[in-house]
């Protein structure tokens, strides 16, 4: 096959993929056009009229898709028509396909790996439900800075190391707002002195549902008030009783969440 004939066939690579959604193919031949195109077999003229073919099907493209912010005008081609050399024209033809391509590259991305995406979000949420929207928010972030055009290998860490950063932060606020809720070391007192914080936080719930099946009246009452952190005194003054008494019913719903929580061979708490 000639150099010319391999041109060509990249173009229609990369064309047909986009027209079959396969975007992340068509990105990759996208590439290897644009390398092809810098081979010295071939003219320079050649190059520019094939580039430009499939610049302006890829412009259609974008805006089939919703993705292109505004056409591609005779001023913003000018570099690929008044190229120099073959390498100036695949340089000037892969800066003009980025834009056009990343929006649609980067959710293709996130659509082929989401499985993995949202167990790496997991692994650092308290709530793993939220692993969508840390995705939702990862890819906001990732199309709201500038890229200079990359291979998708990089595209695919970026949005991994987007994933990681957002899940870690959301994570962050989540224990913030679980410490806000509940005496931490109180729980952590349940649950063992070495249990990591982010299984404190998800134990939380289940240490709720716990009181309320295992604890009496009188004592879910006290263990509500702990829960958003009164302390002893003002539990006493809310339930009518002895600061002695709601000390004692305390250590009494301590005992009983500690022996169900605590790990095999933990000691009970005091």
């Amino acid at each position: 096959m000639s150099e010319v004939a391999e041109l060509h066939r990249l173009r229609d690579s990369v064309v047909s993929r986009l027209r079959d959604g396969d975007v992340t193919g068509a990105w990759e031949a996208l590439q290897n056009l644009a390398d092809a195109a810098q081979r010295p077999e071939v003219p320079l003229e050649e190059v520019q009229r094939c580039l430009a073919e499939c610049l302006e099907v890829i412009g259609t493209w974008s805006k089939t898709v919703g993705d292109a912010t505004s056409p591609l005008t005779e001023a913003d081609t000018s570099g690929l028509a008044s190229a120099a050399s073959c390498a100036v024209a695949a340089s000037a033809f892969v800066l003009l396909a980025w834009p056009l391509v990343r929006p649609s590259l980067i959710a293709d991305i996130l659509e082929r790996h989401r499985p993995r995406l949202e167990s790496v979000a997991r692994q650092q949420l308290a709530d793993p439900a939220g692993a969508p929207g840390v995705i939702q928010d990862a890819a906001v972030r990732i199309l709201s800075e500038r890229q200079e055009p990359s291979a998708v290998e990089e595209v695919v860490a970026e949005v991994y190391r987007q994933v990681r950063d957002r899940a870690r932060t959301r994570g962050r606020q989540q224990l913030a707002r679980a410490r806000r809720l509940t005496p931490l070391d109180d729980v952590r007192h349940l649950l063992g002195h070495n249990t990591p914080d982010l299984e404190v936080a998800v134990s939380l719930r289940e240490l709720d549902e716990l009181a309320a099946q295992l604890l009496s009246p009188e004592l879910r009452s006290v263990y509500l008030l702990r829960r958003d952190d009164v302390p002893p005194t003002k539990i006493a003054e809310h339930l009518g009783i002895t600061p002695r008494t709601a000390l004692r019913r305390w250590q009494e719903i301590r005992r009983r969440l500690g022996r169900t929580l605590a790990p095999p061979g933990d000691s009970e708490p005091s």
